[in-house]
């Protein structure tokens, strides 16, 4: 057995010493890449979760259940909140519609089977229910489009821009029919010296901007189409 001198004899040698520097280094080393490896794997975690949370990964489909509900939820909540502003507007048109009258003249739901005698068509009131066509709007989308921008509280001629075809003719089409509706409009006669027929007075000072609006909507909502 070496005794205690023999040892301090070879430290002060530098005996033995490379031996315990190189091991010091081996653990530096372990730590430093036990330091970079956990960094690394908490930064992997991270995008992970942040790709989990993205809606963009929510419409791939790729995320978690939990996350395509909460997107799903919140389209589905929007939808439902214009289905009840498109509801509502038509709702309040049929309402005028009835309580105004115009279905005396131009039948129920528009239909103008009303007679009106020696008036130049065919003596019966113009029919209402085809009002979408008489604006040019020919798809189910785009008289969709026009009545979620009435529902929304503003005048065709007041929005920026009108996503339908023909947009500027639908506009003025929109235009025209106001105001006929608040001007009245006289009907012609189909024999010159007959009686004269009922004509549409005018109603300015019994329908509001929104109120003439709600019709509008209501009558779109006519189309032949609606009951497919």
């Amino acid at each position: 057995m070496r005794s205690s001198s023999s040892f301090e004899a070879q430290a002060a040698a530098g005996v033995g010493v490379p031996r315990q520097r190189d091991r010091g280094a081996r653990n530096l080393s372990a730590l430093f890449f036990a330091v970079v490896g956990g960094l690394l794997c908490f930064y992997v975690f991270l995008t992970y979760r942040a790709l989990t949370w993205s809606p963009m990964f929510a419409i791939s489909g790729v995320d978690s259940e939990k996350s395509r509900v909460l997107f799903v939820d919140r389209r589905r909540e929007g939808s439902e909140k214009v289905s009840d502003r498109r509801s509502e507007i038509v709702a309040r048109g049929k309402s005028l519609y009835l309580r105004s009258g115009c279905a005396l003249c131009h039948g129920v739901d528009g239909r103008g089977d009303v007679k009106n005698p020696n008036y130049i068509k065919e003596e019966k009131s113009p029919a209402l229910n085809v009002i979408a066509e008489r604006m040019f709007l020919h798809e189910r989308e785009d008289v969709e489009a026009v009545i979620a921008v009435l529902a929304s509280g503003k005048p065709l001629d007041e929005v920026e821009e009108l996503d339908v075809p023909r947009s500027a003719a639908v506009i003025a089409q929109y235009k025209s029919i106001r105001n006929i509706v608040f001007a009245g409009n006289p009907a012609g006669k189909k024999d010159p010296n007959g009686k004269k027929p009922f004509d549409m007075p005018p109603w300015k000072e019994r329908l509001s901007e929104s109120q003439f609006n709600d019709i509008i909507a209501y009558l779109l909502s006519l189309s032949p189409w609606e009951s497919n």
